[in-house]
């Protein structure tokens, strides 16, 4: 069993991963043809912080909680995800008044 959930939390955190690797991409994208700095390079915080709490998830074997420095990282990692999140969101769509 132990093994099955160490399976499913690794899968479930790269897909994750993957995703917010497809938004830095956007973002990168965005940065080159619009010439605004977009900050792209930021993206790899979470995927970092991610990456290390689930590390410590599966060394544990506490499967996607109970860990408590994995569960700061992943905290520290989905804030930091969605402030950079919502600056793209504003640089590209714009401010309206």
């Amino acid at each position: 069993m132990t093994f099955i959930n160490n399976f499913l939390t690794l899968y479930t955190w790269t897909i994750f991963c993957l995703l917010i690797l497809f938004l830095m991409g956007i973002a990168r994208f965005y940065e080159r043809k619009a010439e605004q700095r977009s900050f792209y390079g930021l993206f790899s915080l979470p995927i970092m912080a991610f990456i290390i709490a689930t590390i410590r998830y599966i060394s544990l074997g506490t499967g996607m909680t109970g860990d408590g420095w994995g569960d700061i990282l992943r905290g520290l990692g989905g804030l930091v995800l969605t402030g950079l999140s919502i600056f793209i969101f504003q640089l590209m769509v714009g401010k309206r008044t």
